[in-house]
């Protein structure tokens, strides 16, 4: 099935809290020695029974489908956000990943075999900022981000408790908890450079943007894509 920003609104706990605790594998708070899913599950005050079958129904979820399909399905539920004029925003929801497309290309999964670090912060900033839903395409995109030693982080902590003020579960007092769980996973030592005929690339081998042979002509059609983003 396919779903559209109208199914996801702030006041479907179900979804944010199944998406948040999952969409953030390297997220912790080393200070307060707690996990952004561990955090999440002490803000939601919802029935774990409820959300169980609320989650396994939405990912299709059986018995025995990790053993056949180490958890994926051939027709997985779908978000779908249109981002600029042909450019699909694609998340595909499976029982054991959650895997992110610009249209066909990938750009980013959260499961097991994890693959982040895709955006630069000034490009979430950008394609947020031109998107009709603003804040949702910031909070859904924001997991496949890296922050590096050249952004500011005062400023992308102010940003993300403004964006994460839209749920009303999350209290004041557990805002920086969970924001600096989540500044931990998106940080990277290595960041991003602009290499010829590729575009920008990411230094961290577990990027989409990673440049290998098998990466460079998916490298060249999403920085085209996020170029076109950018300018309509």
């Amino acid at each position: 099935m396919q779903y559209g920003i109208k199914d996801i609104g702030f006041d479907n706990y179900y979804f944010w809290f199944y998406f948040l605790e999952t969409a953030y594998p390297n997220g912790y708070n080393e200070e307060a020695d707690v996990s952004v899913g561990e955090i999440i599950e002490q803000i939601f005050d919802i029935d774990i029974n409820k959300t169980s079958n609320w989650v396994n129904n939405f990912t299709g979820y059986y018995e025995g489908v990790m053993d056949e399909s180490d958890g994926y399905l051939k027709n997985p539920n779908i978000l779908a956000i249109n981002l600029a004029q042909d450019i699909v925003f694609k998340i595909e929801f499976h029982p054991g990943d959650t895997i992110y497309y610009f249209n066909d290309i990938q750009i980013g999964c959260t499961g097991p075999h994890w693959q982040l670090y895709c955006l630069t912060w000034k490009e979430l900033i950008e394609i947020s900022g031109k998107a009709k839903d603003s804040d949702y395409i910031f909070l859904l995109l924001l997991p496949i981000t890296a922050i590096t030693s050249e952004d500011n982080l005062e400023e992308i902590r102010k940003l993300i408790i403004e964006k994460i003020s839209g749920f009303k579960a999350i209290s004041h007092e557990k805002d920086m908890d969970l924001v600096n769980a989540i500044i931990e996973g998106l940080y990277i030592d290595e960041g991003f450079s602009e290499e010829k005929d590729l575009g920008v690339v990411c230094k961290n081998n577990y990027s989409a943007r990673f440049p290998n042979v098998e990466s460079m002509d998916k490298i060249r059609k999403l920085n085209k894509l996020l170029v076109q983003i950018r300018e309509q």
